[in-house]
C-alpha cells in the first residue's frame, strides 16, 4: 500500500492526522505532498492550524466525500 493510500485509509476511518503523526506512522517524511496528492484526486481534506506550547502545526482531517 503506498503512503497516500496509508493516509487515504485513516483519514476514511475518522482519524485527524498531523506531519509528525504521518511521518512515524507511514514512515513519511513529505506529508504535505501526499497531503496534496489526496486532494488533487479530489479528496475533500481540510487543515487546521493549530498551536501547542508555542509551536504551531497543521491538522489535517477528512472534511466530506469524493469531489470529482
Amino acid at each position: 500500500m503506498s503512503q497516500a493510500s496509508e493516509i487515504l485509509n485513516a483519514l476514511q476511518h475518522g482519524e485527524t492526522l498531523t506531519r509528525r503523526e504521518i511521518d512515524r506512522r507511514f514512515d513519511c517524511a513529505k506529508a504535505p505532498a501526499r497531503i496534496a496528492e489526496l486532494r488533487q484526486a479530489g479528496w475533500p481534506i481540510s487543515t487546521r492550524m493549530v498551536e501547542v506550547n508555542g509551536k504551531r502545526f497543521a491538522e489535517w482531517r477528512m472534511s466530506g466525500k469524493l469531489v470529482n
